[in-house]
């Protein structure tokens, strides 16, 4: 998890990115490899919305369970045991609660786990093959322009 933290706050901030060459070491030029490492580092903005929209729906379903608490203790506060009608009410909410509460750790949970597992493996490929590469700036700016990632494509 610290490592998912680390590479997504990199990556907000823009450190983890390819640039030119910084005059020292090899520099690359081939223009697959400079390719294959601006479509990974694409991939990871990609990856992190995944990450962003299943915490956001998580987030949302819990937001629902504490509304419905509130709700829930206020119809306890003013219902009168004796009217049928107020305390099926009360079990209809209790009954929606503990759906979307199942729903928060059966589906939500695990959603933003399995996101975050994939975010970091493709955040360690890429630390490992393209972070601190020199990249040829000309074949780089290239690359830039004409990139085209087809593995990142939604399926038709």
């Amino acid at each position: 998890m610290k490592q998912f933290a680390a590479a997504a706050l990199a990556l907000a901030c823009g450190i983890v990115s390819i640039g030119p060459a910084a005059g020292h070491g090899v520099v690359i030029a081939d223009r697959a490899t400079i390719m294959s490492c601006l479509c990974r580092q694409q991939g990871l903005t990609i990856l992190m919305d995944r990450v962003d929209v299943a915490k956001q729906i998580l987030e949302e379903d819990q937001g629902a369970i504490a509304t419905l608490d509130r709700q829930i203790e206020a119809a306890r506060a003013s219902v009168d045991v004796n009217v049928q009608g107020q305390v099926d009410a009360v079990k209809a909410m209790n009954l929606q609660r503990e759906q979307l509460y199942a729903r928060t750790y059966d589906f939500d949970f695990p959603r933003v786990q399995e996101a975050i597992r994939v975010y970091e493996a493709a955040s360690g490929r890429f630390q490992s093959q393209c972070l601190g590469q020199s990249f040829d700036a000309v074949q780089l700016q290239q690359a830039q322009a004409n990139l085209s990632c087809p593995e990142l494509s939604p399926p038709q």
